[in-house]
């Protein structure tokens, strides 16, 4: 755990079963890019609770500087397990990370679905 908090790589989430990963450019979530212009994203975004399904996962978007959102990807049926890998060209921002929504929104008191359950660490691109 000490490791992943030196390294940036850690993520906030509002339920205590999810399991979530990206890399861009092959650099794992709290890396410092080189100042690249296209940004291949591997996120991996699971569920261990499968009997339950609000924990099916039903978005996850990619947000840059400034909370714009870059690309979204909503599963055409929502599930425990999503794997996306999309490309963003991009020459100005200065960071990029992850969030997700699932169908129950969380295991915290007053649980919203129209609110992300997961924020991942973001990519730094080196500007």
């Amino acid at each position: 755990i000490l490791d992943a908090m030196k390294n940036r790589r850690t993520y906030a989430s509002l339920d205590k079963n999810i399991q979530c990963r990206y890399t861009v450019n092959g650099e794992t979530m709290g890396s410092t890019l080189k100042q690249a212009h296209v940004f291949k994203f591997d996120i991996a975004i699971g569920h261990s609770d499968t009997s339950n399904p609000m924990s099916k996962i039903t978005k996850v978007d990619i947000v840059k500087d400034s909370g714009v959102v870059v690309q979204t990807f909503s599963p055409d049926e929502p599930d425990y397990s999503v794997e996306w890998r999309p490309t963003v060209e991009d020459s100005t921002s200065k960071y990029f990370f992850v969030r997700v929504w699932n169908a129950g929104g969380g295991d915290a008191p007053g649980a919203d679905p129209a609110k992300p359950v997961a924020w991942l660490a973001p990519v730094w691109t080196g500007r």
